[in-house]
């Protein structure tokens, strides 16, 4: 948005350009650039409440509509704003509303001048071209920032899960894995991208992965028990669910949850233990007895 207003007033030399951006309660407006406007009337209109009468820019996103206001000193929407105005020598402010695809006012556009003028159709067009660009700049920006928010939600929800997460390439080298899957084998995470998966697993399990992928080559899930070598040779049993990822209906790597199956089966070991003890004492209570 600096760059946008930097080369706007480039191209009408005495213009002063400003971007202010509607907060998202949609009733404050807030500094987004303003490259030559004096510091202290930037800091001063920052976060202004839009109405009528709010100035230009703050009647412009109310009425979601230009305003074109030649003289501030004159003006009744400057009426509030007049001596700060004076103080900073902006007789002239022309604001139009940023509007996006969805008729959604993204915040305002409004050029400056030193001294009492009304734009020309140059000024009109260059505004037009300016709003556009400031709508799509805007729009994506608060896209990827949506984006990146759920992607981080997404990651830490991940992260928290009591099992293990993988992610593989076609080539089924690791390109994510969550806290869980790393602490299984007992490694950073970032020491375990970039690895096959399988030198994270005893040689004698290769052949499980393999036919895995084979199926999730095929577009088929696949479930089965697999053994992790993680440091110091530390054998831990799991479970692998995995799901191939397809991209233009070609097989590019799968995504697999990893349940850890010890503490399963020392249960079910120490089961075996409590029965087979269980067993013995009552075939030889008879004897007991006797």
């Amino acid at each position: 948005l600096e760059r946008l207003a930097r080369e706007i007033e480039r191209q009408a030399p005495g213009m002063i350009a400003s971007v202010l951006l509607l907060d998202e309660d949609g009733v404050h407006l807030r500094h987004g650039a303003a490259p030559s406007l004096p510091l202290p009337y930037v800091q001063a209109i920052d976060g202004v409440a839009i109405g009528e009468g709010v100035g230009s820019c703050g009647t412009a996103a109310w009425r979601r509509a230009q305003v074109i206001v030649e003289n501030t000193a004159t003006d009744p929407l400057w009426t509030d704003y007049r001596d700060l105005a004076l103080r900073n020598q902006l007789r002239a402010c022309w604001s139009t509303p940023i509007v996006d695809t969805g008729g959604s006012v993204l915040g305002t556009f409004a050029l400056y001048y030193h001294r009492p003028r009304k734009p020309t159709d140059y000024h009109t067009d260059l505004i037009q071209q300016a709003t556009h660009t400031a709508a799509i700049a805007i729009t994506r920006y608060r896209q990827e920032e949506a984006l990146r928010a759920e992607r981080d939600f997404a990651r830490a929800v991940i992260d928290t899960m009591g099992e293990g997460l993988s992610v593989t390439d076609a080539d089924q080298r690791l390109t994510y894995v969550n806290t869980a899957f790393a602490s299984m084998l007992g490694v950073p995470a970032e020491e375990i991208l970039g690895h096959l998966a399988t030198e994270f697993v005893i040689e004698d399990d290769a052949a499980v992965i393999d036919q895995a992928v084979a199926d999730r080559q095929r577009g088929l899930r696949s479930s089965y028990d697999l053994r992790l070598r993680g440091v110091d040779d530390h054998v831990t049993p799991v479970l692998v669910t995995g799901v191939p990822r397809l991209r233009n209906n070609q097989y590019s790597g799968a995504i697999a949850v990893i349940t850890d199956l010890s503490e399963r089966m020392t249960a079910e070991q120490a089961l075996r233990e409590s029965e087979e003890r269980y067993r013995l004492l009552v075939d030889n209570l008879p004897h007991a007895i006797g």
